[in-house]
């Protein structure tokens, strides 16, 4: 079967792109599968040591290849009906290549290999900004300190202002300019960190909207158009004011189309008010060309019919004493 070739260490061959990619983050636990296992053959998973650049393949389990959980640290287990490693608490360690091997008396049928890759996180921010682009995938063993890239270009990042790179290995912009929107990497021996920093203008004043618990909310991007990119972002009650993308995994209500410019949130409470926006870019030169804003603001009053009444009632008691006071006078 054999095992499969990895990327060296040079900025040109850590932006290859993998087919067989799984993203994950940190501290979650997902299950690599395992293509071509069937029940009546015995797999064997080997993973590719992340600590070294040259490459060295280890059995997952070591020499007991019966064995459903690691040896070391207990955080692997063979899923029992499809044979997928299952890796509990990911740490920067696990980002690597796993290879299934499917065994049939004692000989290789077929192997399935698969990258564990850091889920590529999509920042937004404002011109005059800061923005500080964590490091998390390095580790205590590795011999190199890591070291940053942008895409695009393949340039390393070192020895500058701006960005600079901080004492915690962390890419740090003072004040944002439109020119500083880019892909950024950071490897750490085999691993890496992804980004796509989104820079665009100061905001427009927002359209406001009100929705009520329960309803289905669609937001449009105005300025979208065919052959256009776009990110939509979100800042919430739900977010604890944080600015998320909506490729984020834990979004389960949001969908976004990217054949109409929409974005979708369903079955919406008390939590999904805040802001929502729609970045449009230019999807070759990375740019952030404009920005459309919605607040949405829960509307209390349509899911309390009682405060309604009685706010109805008050204005009523307010029109008929006006009404007697006039008549009053004449």
């Amino acid at each position: 079967c054999g095992t499969p070739l990895t990327s060296g260490p040079t900025a040109p061959q850590y932006l290859n792109t993998w087919n067989n990619d799984l993203s994950a983050i940190l501290g979650e636990t997902v299950d690599v599968p395992c293509e071509g296992a069937a029940d009546n053959l015995d797999v064997q998973w080997i993973k590719l040591d992340s600590r070294y650049e040259q490459e060295t393949w280890s059995r997952v389990f070591g020499d007991n290849t019966t064995s459903v959980m690691d040896n070391v640290r207990g955080r692997y287990q063979v899923v029992t009906n499809t044979s997928a490693l299952q890796v509990s608490n990911i740490t920067a360690t696990d980002l690597t290549q796993y290879n299934c091997l499917v065994m049939n008396q004692q000989q290789c049928v077929s192997s399935y290999t698969l990258r564990l890759r850091l889920h590529i996180e999509i920042i937004y921010r404002s011109v005059g900004e800061t923005a500080v682009l964590p490091c998390t995938v390095a580790d205590s063993t590795d011999k190199q300190p890591p070291r940053w890239f942008e895409w695009i270009s393949g340039e390393e990042l070192h020895n500058q202002t701006v960005p600079s790179v901080d004492q915690n290995y962390s890419l740090v912009f003072s004040s944002l300019m439109l020119n500083h929107t880019g892909l950024y990497s950071c490897t750490a021996s085999i691993r890496m960190q992804q980004y796509v920093l989104v820079v665009c203008p100061k905001f427009a004043p927002p359209a406001v909207e009100l929705f009520s618990e329960g309803e289905e909310v669609t937001l449009r991007c105005r300025d979208w158009r065919k052959g256009m990119g776009h990110e939509w972002f979100i800042k919430s009650n739900r977010t604890k004011g944080r600015i998320i993308s909506v490729e984020s995994k834990s979004m389960s209500r949001v969908s976004k189309y990217g054949n109409n410019g929409t974005l979708v949130i369903s079955n919406m409470s008390v939590g999904d008010a805040g802001e929502y926006w729609c970045v449009v870019m230019d999807r070759y030169a990375y740019q952030c060309e404009s920005t459309d804003r919605t607040v949405l603001v829960y509307n209390k009053l349509a899911t309390e019919p009682y405060a309604f009444s009685d706010v109805s009632a008050k204005m009523c008691r307010s029109l008929w004493r006006f009404k007697v006071s006039i008549s009053g006078l004449t």
